[in-house]
């Protein structure tokens, strides 16, 4: 097995995880959950949505500015790898945030202990 085939494992995971995500948060499935890195993109902003921090379409253009550039400086300055780095820090804050907040009991639901 090849870097490059792990590579492909990893973006077909990826790809599938996304999908998944995107059907989960929206209830049903979308022709936006099957797009490749259209899904991220999709995702994060379900999970901004749903959170009501700020706009979803203001974290969506961040991201995408973000990736546009790394790819445009990608090969004069690999260090901008970090930009990727950082938005992926940011995603899984944000997808923790949201998590903790599905877990938690609501308001009308009442304990019952044994």
């Amino acid at each position: 097995m090849t870097a490059s085939d792990v590579g492909v494992a990893l973006l077909v995971a990826g790809w599938v995880a996304y999908a998944l995500a995107v059907r989960e948060l929206e209830g049903r499935w979308t022709p936006f959950a099957f797009l490749p890195g259209v899904n991220v993109f999709v995702a994060s902003g379900l999970v901004t949505e749903r959170l009501s921090a700020r706009s979803p379409t203001r974290r969506i253009l961040t991201e995408l500015l973000f990736v546009a550039i790394f790819v445009g400086a990608d090969h004069t300055d690999p260090w901008l790898g970090a930009i990727l780095g950082l938005a992926a820090l940011s995603q899984m804050q944000w997808t923790n945030s949201l998590i903790e907040q599905l877990c938690e009991p609501t308001s009308g639901s009442v304990a019952t202990t044994s």
